[in-house]
């Protein structure tokens, strides 16, 4: 079941897949015709898919967004498996979960964005175009699992290398981090989207 909610005045769609480890559930943006990059992005831990909406947090994720309706460009955000609407229950907290239950919260992600994606993509004639994936802290983990067919470009925005440890020399990668919190900042998205669009 599909729902629309409206953004700075455009029709953004809400659903949940069906896949083998769980619904995950996913928002979009899609213009009716496009040939441009189609943009995955994937928050990190605590946080949601709506988080990509936002323009009140310190890095304004809501940009990326922006951009991509701008540059007539389909967006597709996913919650991580545990977060937002695919939590498990009221009581769950990724702080409290061992390396291995983080481990497996990332493999679970992976493969449900790897089960749904094909069928977004198909559901809204976007086979065809290039992808770039954008993952925020934990999301980068998921950002560099993720094994897709035209996958172009990928975005890390303050990866955790604690979840997942990767070679600084990725082609096609643009790798933004800080270890300070008051490091990290809305220019990061910016950059992101010169990088995704170039």
């Amino acid at each position: 079941m599909k729902t629309s909610i409206l953004w700075n005045g455009f029709e953004l769609k809400k659903g949940v897949l069906e896949t083998e480890v769980g619904n995950i559930p996913y928002l979009y943006y899609s213009p009716h015709r496009t040939d441009q990059i189609v943009n995955i992005a994937i928050h990190g831990e605590g946080q949601e898919k709506e988080d990509w909406l936002c323009f009140n947090s310190v890095l304004k994720f809501g940009n990326l967004l922006k951009e991509s309706i701008k540059r007539n460009s389909a967006f597709i955000a996913f919650d991580l498996y545990g977060h937002g609407e695919w939590k498990l229950d009221s009581n769950f907290n990724i702080l409290h979960l061992s390396s291995r239950e983080i481990e497996t919260l990332v493999e679970d992600t992976i493969i449900s964005v790897q089960s749904a994606l094909p069928i977004i993509l198909e559901n809204e004639n976007l086979t065809k175009n290039k992808l770039s994936v954008t993952g925020y802290s934990l999301g980068c983990s998921i950002a560099m699992g993720l094994k897709l067919d035209k996958l172009e470009k990928r975005v890390l925005l303050a990866p955790n290398r604690s979840y997942y440890s990767f070679d600084d020399t990725l082609e096609n990668t643009l790798v933004e981090e800080s270890t300070e919190k008051s490091n990290i900042t809305e220019s990061w998205i910016h950059k992101a989207c010169d990088f995704i669009y170039s």
